[in-house]
């Protein structure tokens, strides 16, 4: 059967060494080449033609058209994906089970949902202006702000007031272009490019040119080298370490903006039920979450969630009650007002990590300071926390990563595991963001074939470890540097999914120290 007819999974075998060597120069080629949109481990998943012809495609009418050729795959995939893996392995290809043609299919819709929210953002911005349109009073008639806002409104079946709040979003992108083509281009999402303009909002247009075109090099260098892409929530956090160091000036006045809007607002929802938000600062936020978990851990109810618990002993601590107002058992049916108390346990402290360098410490530096999961941290407030309070040093090697040795039992000392989960703040699975703490310490390789070393342990929350366990996930340590494969530190790693895609990664350095892109250089050509 040739592999180009319908329904026969397509995947590249290399045979002889020539072929090899070919085949590997090939994806190099590809993975330099390929559109932004495009995951490296798509390359050599098990795909059918139709669909491997997406991934020469970058968003836009070409991209559509071949998408509009795939029919949807409601019950199972067209193409026989049995055995692709090992006869050992569940049926994929069907709901719940995907294969890799069903993966790739819902990325490419999203990236071409991307270009169609770019396209329509720049649409909105044409109609309404790039700058507010303000009419003069004339006689007793009083001067009338974007004219055009209730006939757009009226088009794009909204509200006038929620379609100002869309044109105003639309002209905070539209003064960083680089954000909207990245987004056209499926680099990251139209919803990413919205959040990052608006961090930069108040920053002057050349430098929030410039930090838009080093956070693309970053982008693109992972790209080209076969990282997994960033999530929003990476790509945002890059941003703002960028922003850090290049407009110093714009992030502590925008964080003293930002600060002097801290408030607490209720919003009362269905049910009798309300819900309290406070915005306050980050690393505020951090200490009482923190400090609620801890309170929460030491009750001795198992039929209240976690969350269940947070929440109830919020409202104990607020309302001065020095007793759980919530009886085992109820679920807080109650209400809380007559029920037995219940003693409230004294929690341990609410801790917060903070990563500085020394130079930046000393005041030789003011490089910013970063917590690790949460983002960047400005120097002058790592200095302060640092008079206040208690130490642990990470040792990194020249290029950031943390190091150490290991033990020979199964279970990792004190000190290894803080090491592991100081190189590694949240849990590896790509784009989970479960802190290290929270999580398992997994053998890369079970033990005891893996030994328990740095380089074999990693934090994974009891969700993804499980996966990795039982459910097809399979993870992989790569080397830290390909002629030195027995090196100590952690390196990266490589997740093959069940529908045999591979995902490659390696935990980032605990402060920015990757080689960064000159100011002057272009913009990336996303392709």
């Amino acid at each position: 059967m040739a592999c180009g007819q319908p329904g026969v999974v397509f995947r590249r075998v290399a045979h002889s060494t020539a072929e090899r060597a070919f085949e590997s120069q090939t994806h190099m080629w590809w993975l330099a080449s390929r559109p932004a949109w495009v995951a490296p481990g798509w390359y050599d998943a098990p795909l059918r033609p139709a669909v491997r012809h997406l991934l020469s495609l970058p968003p836009g009418p070409e991209l559509a058209a071949a998408l509009a050729t795939i029919p949807d795959t409601v019950d199972a995939c067209p193409a026989d994906h049995s055995g692709e893996l090992g006869p050992a392995d569940p049926p994929i290809g069907v709901p719940g089970s995907p294969c890799a043609c069903m993966v790739v299919v819902a990325a490419a819709w999203d990236a071409q949902t991307s270009w169609s929210a770019e396209r329509a953002r720049r649409a909105l911005t044409a109609a309404a202006g790039s700058e507010p349109i303000v009419l003069p009073a004339a006689g007793a008639a009083p001067r009338v702000v974007d004219p055009a806002r209730e006939e757009i409104a009226a088009a794009l079946r909204g509200s006038p007031a929620s379609t100002a709040a869309r044109i105003h979003a639309a002209r905070q992108s539209a003064r960083i272009p680089l954000l909207g083509s990245g987004a056209e281009a499926g680099a990251w999402s139209r919803t990413t490019a919205q959040l990052i303009a608006a961090d930069l909002q108040d920053c002057p247009a050349d430098t929030a040119a410039d930090i838009a075109v080093e956070l693309a090099g970053k982008v693109r260098q992972r790209h080209i080298t076969g990282l997994r892409p960033w999530t929003g929530t990476e790509t945002r956090r890059a941003a703002a370490r960028i922003t850090h160091r290049l407009a110093p000036g714009h992030t502590a006045a925008a964080r003293r903006r930002a600060k002097a809007g801290r408030r607490v607002e209720i919003d009362h929802d269905a049910h009798g039920m309300s819900r309290i938000t406070a915005h306050l600062p980050t690393l505020d936020a951090q200490r009482i979450h923190r400090r609620l978990t801890a309170l929460a851990a030491g009750l001795d109810d198992a039929t209240r969630t976690s969350d269940q618990k947070r929440a109830d002993t919020l409202a104990d601590l607020l309302l001065a009650t020095p007793h759980s107002r919530h009886t085992p058992g109820c679920q807080g049916t109650c209400g809380g007002d007559t029920c037995a108390a219940t003693p409230l346990p004294a929690g341990e402290a609410a801790q917060v990590n903070v990563v500085v360098s020394m130079e930046t410490l000393l005041g030789l530096a003011d490089d910013p300071a970063e917590v690790p999961g949460v983002g960047p941290l400005a120097p002058e407030l790592a200095r302060t926390l640092a008079a206040q309070g208690a130490w642990r040093a990470w040792i990194t090697d020249a290029a950031g990563q943390v190091t150490a040795t290991g033990t020979r039992s199964y279970t990792p000392g004190p000190a290894l595991a803080r090491l592991v989960r100081a190189r590694e703040p949240v849990c590896r699975m790509p784009g989970c963001t479960r802190p290290a703490r929270q999580c398992d310490l997994d053998h890369a390789v079970a033990y005891p074939e893996g030994p328990t070393t740095p380089r074999n342990l990693g934090p994974l929350c009891r969700r993804h470890h499980n996966l990795k366990t039982h459910r097809g996930w399979r993870l992989r340590i790569t080397p830290d540097h390909p002629d030195d494969p027995d090196t100590q530190g952690s390196g990266g790693y490589s997740w093959t999914t069940p529908a045999g895609i591979t995902i490659h990664d390696r935990p980032p350095p605990p402060l920015d120290r990757e080689p960064r892109p000159p100011r002057c250089e272009p913009p990336p050509d996303w392709g």
